[in-house]
């Protein structure tokens, strides 16, 4: 990273949603759970963002300015 420079992270997973049955036998009896709602995440994706960027202190051409740029 440059010195001066501000970054901001907004991760975002995606999420995929299924609707499923989940089944268990116990004591030789099946009991069912339908329309369960899953979700599976994704990929986690750091979106980054630069908010500033760095500038010179007078000493280059990349120097800040004042009001309106002087």
């Amino acid at each position: 990273m440059t010195e001066g420079v501000t970054f901001v992270f907004k991760p975002v997973t995606p999420m995929t949603e299924y609707v499923m049955s989940i089944s268990a036998t116990v004591d030789n009896v099946i009991y069912t759970i339908p329309n369960v709602k899953v979700k599976e995440a994704g990929t986690t994706d750091a979106g980054l963002e630069v908010l500033s960027h760095g500038h010179g202190h007078g000493d280059n051409g990349n120097a800040g300015g004042g009001a309106a740029g002087k």
